[in-house]
């Protein structure tokens, strides 16, 4: 994953390497290696397109659970939260935690409504299916960086309010 795609090799085993471009980013964004995360076995993928100052493209989340061939919408802040709220953020960050088998995103900021309108993190536990936002994770503005650990997250902000923040994991998300 670099900022203008996320591509995948095949060949190793021949000794021809190849490399293909499996996506890319929406509109103006770019992809920030926060915007990008996995399982350990390299089947299960997230990632997400980052911009700044214009947001108004950042504002998918993509996930593969095919190592990467394929990749679908699983997240669009428009259509969740329509087009004021959505336009007046974008998604920081996105993570896998394997010990929970749970994603996480990262969205932005409330700039676009009132404080607790959309920003602060959002878990889904069925694969992309469905994303909630327990009342204790609205943080504006949210996380930028999300890593999971066998205790749950720590979450880094570019935030001088939010800074360092822990998230313990429970087995009940709200």
């Amino acid at each position: 994953c670099d900022a203008t795609g996320i591509r995948k090799s095949s060949g190793w085993a021949t000794g021809a390497p190849t490399w293909s471009t499996k996506l890319t980013p929406n509109g103006v964004c770019w992809f920030e290696s926060w915007g990008f995360d996995g399982d350990s076995a390299g089947t299960k993928f997230i990632a997400t397109d980052y911009s700044s100052p214009t947001r108004v493209d950042s504002r998918y989340v993509r996930m593969s659970l095919d190592s990467g061939d394929t990749w679908v919408v699983v997240y669009d802040s428009v259509a969740v939260h329509g087009a004021t709220l959505a336009n007046g953020s974008h998604i920081h960050g996105v993570c896998y935690d394997e010990w929970g088998d749970r994603w996480y995103i990262s969205e932005g900021h409330d700039d676009g409504g009132v404080e607790g309108d959309i920003a602060g993190l959002y878990c889904s536990e069925d694969d992309g299916a469905t994303w909630s936002r327990a009342t204790g994770m609205a943080e504006n503005p949210a996380p930028t960086a999300l890593v999971a650990t066998s205790d749950g997250l720590v979450c880094g902000s570019d935030s001088r309010r939010a800074g360092l923040l822990g998230v313990v994991r429970r087995e009940n998300i709200a």
